[in-house]
């Protein structure tokens, strides 16, 4: 009877020994953020083509000529019945692979391989043109990848691979308004990735990868656009940059290994959000001027000079729930020199204590270089740059303290029924 008793003792020991460790296992991990990442197939666009040489459309008249004689499907009337060029090889080097010029028709170029070498002619040439779509497409060992003149609205350009191009991946000459450049993979080539000239309106650069060439993506004049969600990495210039821009979305762009600022803008009502800047050999951020912009929930890190710079023509720019970590100043990570930007609730890697108080906040005010004199009065230690809660309540999901609830009911009935048994 003893010896049943021994055992019960051991039992009871190790099942609570055993519900201790599944509880804090289980509560430590749901605190851990699992990455996953998945890696994509970077290869060629699988697709059976057809030899054909170059093609050259020039107006109305001669889109539906040539669509007559090439059994193009379409009319190019509406959106519901463009005019379709796909599937072909086009390897002349001494003249654009397709180019169309003057057409207000409804078109798509889809589906095609554009390729050459010397003298390395333009892989895709559209002047004076709209409605549009040039997609699936491969563009690679040409001059310049693809080009627009001016005249281009309401164009998409999607899902097209622009690779190893002697100059500019992608240049805009004059403008382009109601256009979306998107899902593009853009890389090694020698000059800009995406180059635009002149007002880029009311349209989107968004999900395109970048790598190498010079700038990553610039945009002369930015008028109610928005880049979202772009990565762009290893280029010879500033990755992101928009010089001249009114109320531009810059939003959940990676960019990391760049040589010069991760993003550069200049210009009113700027949003810059979420981004993730690593490894600039400038400023992470730099807005050079302008007024009444929001920098927000931005991760820079290991910028070679600041983090973030405010130039001296920058006033009421709000700056806050940004991390910034790494990024080497002279006395601070952020500087300066406007006049009435706000600065406050953003976390630096420098400046993580004394909070003698554990409210997350740092009992002291974190001073930012520049001719403003400004600091940031509520530097917070959360290396994400959260804001803290006002209140403390508990950190564990509600679903896990109902797990460890009944795992001590399960232990408590244990225990009752062995005292029991042994009364």
């Amino acid at each position: 009877m003893t010896h049943n008793k021994e055992r019960a003792k051991v039992v009871l020991v190790l099942s609570l020994l055993l519900v201790t460790i599944v509880l804090s296992q289980t509560i430590s991990n749901s605190r851990l953020a699992i990455s996953h990442c998945e890696v994509t197939d970077s290869g060629l666009i699988a697709q059976t083509y057809t030899d054909h040489a170059a093609i050259s459309i020039n107006g109305n008249a001669d889109f539906l000529s040539q669509a007559s004689a090439e059994s193009w499907e379409g009319d190019g009337s509406s959106s519901d019945s463009p005019i379709i060029i796909e599937g072909y090889n086009i390897s002349d080097t001494f003249t654009e692979g397709i180019k169309i010029w003057n057409v207000d028709l409804h078109w798509i170029v889809r589906n095609s391989l554009i390729e050459g070498g010397p003298p390395y002619a333009c892989g895709f040439s559209i002047d004076n043109c709209s409605n549009g779509e040039f997609s699936n497409n491969i563009i690679r060992n040409r001059d310049v990848g693809i080009q627009a003149y001016e005249g281009t609205y309401n164009c998409s350009f999607l899902n097209n691979q622009i690779l190893n191009n002697e100059a500019t991946a992608f240049k805009v000459m004059s403008g382009m308004s109601n256009c979306i450049i998107s899902g593009n993979t853009i890389l090694d080539n020698v000059g800009s990735s995406i180059w635009i000239t002149g007002g880029f309106n009311d349209s989107q650069v968004t999900d395109n990868t970048v790598r190498g060439g010079q700038n990553g993506i610039r945009i002369t004049v930015c008028i109610g656009s928005t880049i979202i969600g772009n990565t762009v990495s290893d280029t010879a210039l500033d990755a992101l940059v928009f010089p001249t821009a009114i109320g531009v979305v810059v939003s959940g762009n990676s960019v990391t290994n760049t040589t010069g600022c991760g993003i550069m803008t200049s210009g009113s009502f700027a949003d810059i959000q979420s981004n993730t800047v690593i490894n600039s050999t400038a400023q992470g951020i730099y807005l050079a001027s302008g007024n009444n912009g929001t920098i927000t929930d931005n991760l820079v890190v290991n910028s070679s000079e600041y983090g973030l710079k405010l130039g001296g023509t920058t006033a009421y720019t709000r700056v806050f729930e940004n991390s910034f970590i790494d990024n080497i100043g002279d006395s601070s990570q952020v500087l300066d020199n406007g006049d009435d930007n706000i600065i406050n609730y953003n976390h630096y890697s420098d400046w993580i204590s004394p909070d003698e108080n554990t409210d997350g906040i740092v009992d002291l005010v974190y001073s930012v270089d520049g001719d403003s004199t400004n600091s940031d009065p509520y530097p917070i230690v959360d290396s994400a740059g959260t804001i803290p809660a006002t209140t403390t309540g508990s950190e564990v999901p509600i679903e896990l303290l109902a797990f460890a609830a009944i795992g001590v009911v399960v232990v408590l009935l244990a225990i009752v029924g062995l005292l029991k048994r042994r009364r």
